[in-house]
């Protein structure tokens, strides 16, 4: 995904749907498992333009007003068109929120400036789209838990993906995430999209970690709490254990479930709004996380899609994309494709050539667009972990190749359906 965890790391429908089953089933054998008219609604089928140019900051990428004006300035500069400008993390904020308290990252409590405003106005005064990019279903994140008694880690526990062993998810560096199949914890990120779809100029809401969470091990499966349990016994009269494809189907249709509620509060928020969402870049990963990309295109709960297609060679690229590009295009779609951004690792090419090569292989291959991953991998960042003084001047010549690659792509509409 987006998914900034993984970077660190490495320095991660409904019961009716034949092919989706049978991807599912595959998966588990093989792992055993230009803003418009803000009153007026976002129509789908516009053309899509010559190409979309967007980069994502992570919320470590920033600790000041000055810091988000700095990365804003620097996108324009790189030709960027478009900003994935991480607002929620670990159901923490980074904007004023009446829902969840602000992260912990800036300082605890009210830091006294609103990181979405000033991030808002300097890509106005600019030209680049701003998305509102939040983390879904993560709930926490560190051994540690939240000490504002207000976090939802805290007010509600049940919300806590339960293992094949009984046990609620640990905290750990990974994250902790909530059940899709609760519909507590849907509407609680559908309100938390409609808070950020009301504020004037976020161009679309960004939806990262819109599935299930797997453990660091890849050993448990979730969730098994006895609500979730109760609810596919109720649908198909079987325990996961009985028919392990059909478990993981019902558990992608709750998913869908949770990307369904986040659409409609969206457009009741703000009509104009977009949705997008950061998806896995193969068959098998979709599967295992329960991501039916496909049937949210069919139904058209999203208007573009950035599959995470990140990779360190061209060839592992073009395999993902083969994979990825398809999605906007899916069996059975009746209404306009939905474009796809192919997602580039920047922070995984061990030269700048490399990410000439596959930003141009993604625009051969019909990409609508690119998204790059990330800021820190082109500028100096607030992220300490990301900056080591060897790595300055590869930083330095990846944004060199980037504005490159970009400065002959003509601006143009957002990228997406509107």
């Amino acid at each position: 995904m987006a998914e900034e965890h993984a970077r660190r790391r490495r320095a991660a429908g409904a019961l009716a749907l034949p092919a989706f089953a049978l991807a599912a089933a595959s998966a588990l054998a093989l792992s055993a498992p230009a803003p418009a008219d803000e009153g007026a609604p976002a129509p789908a089928g516009a053309p899509v333009p010559a190409g979309g140019r967007a980069v994502w900051v992570t919320r470590y990428d920033y600790r000041s007003a000055d810091d988000v004006r700095r990365i804003v300035g620097h996108l324009a500069d790189l030709g960027a068109d478009r900003v994935l400008f991480q607002v929620r993390g670990r159901a923490a904020s980074f904007y004023p929120s009446a829902l969840e308290p602000w992260d912990p990252d800036l300082g605890g409590g009210d830091p006294g400036w609103d990181p979405l405003a000033v991030a808002l106005e300097a890509a106005a005064a600019r030209g680049l789209a701003l998305e509102a990019w939040i983390n879904a279903l993560p709930l926490w994140k560190g051994t540690a838990p939240p000490r504002d008694p207000a976090h939802p880690y805290l007010r509600h526990p049940e919300w806590v993906v339960v293992g094949d062993d009984g046990a609620p998810q640990a905290r750990s560096a990974h994250y902790v995430c909530a059940n899709p199949a609760l519909p507590a914890v849907r509407a609680h990120v559908a309100a938390v999209a409609a808070e950020l779809a009301s504020r004037p100029g976020v161009d679309a809401v960004h939806l990262d970690y819109v599935r299930w969470v797997t453990d660091l091990e890849g050993a448990r499966d979730f969730s098994h709490d006895p609500a979730t349990l109760a609810a596919f016994r109720a649908a198909t009269g079987l325990a996961p254990g009985e028919d392990p494809a059909a478990w993981a189907v019902w558990k992608a249709a709750q998913v869908t479930e949770a990307v369904r509620a986040v659409r409609a509060a969206v457009r009741a928020a703000r009509p104009a709004c977009r949705l997008t969402a950061a998806v896995f870049p193969t068959r098998a990963s979709r599967a295992r996380v329960g991501q039916d990309v496909e049937a949210w295109v069919r139904e058209g709960l999203v208007d573009a899609l950035y599959p995470m297609t990140y990779a360190a060679d061209r060839a592992e690229l073009a395999r993902r994309l083969d994979e990825s590009l398809p999605l906007g295009r899916p069996e059975g779609l009746t209404g306009p494709p939905v474009p796809v951004f192919a997602g580039v690792a920047a922070f995984r090419h061990a030269t700048a050539d490399e990410t000439t090569a596959q930003l141009a292989l993604a625009r051969a291959r019909g990409a609508a667009g690119a998204a790059v991953f990330c800021y820190a991998a082109l500028f100096d960042s607030a992220d300490a972990s990301e900056l080591r003084e060897r790595d300055a001047g590869l930083r330095a010549a990846r944004a060199a190749a980037v504005a490159a690659a970009w400065s002959g792509t003509p601006r143009g509409s957002p990228p997406g359906r509107r």
